[in-house]
């Protein structure tokens, strides 16, 4: 998985310093369709891909406000800097299944934008951070992703997360504050806050996370860790 995440992570990276580079010169046009289009290319340089692991988000301003948006030719923006650019994607590899989520704004964000942004941020990084006791079931840890967003009465209406498979589903059980399930060693499962304004934008973060053991004096206890 690991592995799988490592060449997923070069593929999205080098696909968005050409997407960047392009859109701040101004002389090449892209839309929602020709992100998935040349993501998927770039994935499928990668050793033991197999394609995406799900159909790929691009979802340029007020389409980002659809939490399960999917880009057709009915519904295909023009992106420029005017607004924030979700891509949520990944790839089938063998060795590993990928899911990842970046938001982009290739403009001047406004103060409140910047707020809302930094917030979801900080939900993520807590989440991921987070050591907690093995008797706390996923339910239970689904507030700390939605904490700052809480703070100045904002939320997302979906699940924080959920369970990934090795070359398996991409989503598997989700995380969320209805359907408590237990953390073990070595599960991998995403960290996704997000918030959504209709008809305006969307911002979303989602990473995979990995459970791993860690030792306490008084009792065992795990670590949800990049």
């Amino acid at each position: 998985m690991k592995n799988a995440h490592m060449k997923d992570a070069v593929a999205l990276s080098d696909f968005l310093s050409l997407l960047q580079e392009q859109i701040h010169e101004g002389k090449v046009q892209w839309d929602e369709l020709k992100v998935v289009h040349t993501l998927d290319e770039y994935r499928q340089q990668q050793d033991l891909n197999r394609g995406p692991s799900f159909s790929t988000i691009a979802a340029f301003g007020p389409n980002g406000a659809l939490i399960h948006y999917k880009p057709s030719l009915e519904t295909n923006r023009i992106i420029d800097n005017s607004s924030f650019l979700i891509i949520d994607s990944g790839g089938q590899y063998l060795d590993g299944t990928t899911d990842v989520t970046r938001t982009f704004h290739f403009g001047l964000a406004t103060q409140r934008q910047k707020e809302i942004y930094t917030r979801v941020l900080m939900g993520a990084i807590d989440l991921a951070a987070l050591v907690f006791s093995d008797s706390i079931a996923d339910s239970h840890v689904d507030i700390i992703a939605r904490q700052n967003l809480y703070q100045v009465e904002l939320d997302y209406h979906h699940e924080t997360g959920h369970g990934i498979g090795s070359f398996l589903n991409v989503h598997e059980m989700n995380i969320n504050s209805k359907e408590p399930h237990r953390f073990r060693a070595n599960y991998f499962f995403s960290d996704e806050p997000s918030y959504y304004l209709p008809n305006e934008y969307g911002i979303r973060l989602e990473t995979i996370l990995r459970v791993v053991d860690v030792k306490m004096t008084v009792h065992s206890a795990r670590i949800a860790v990049h």
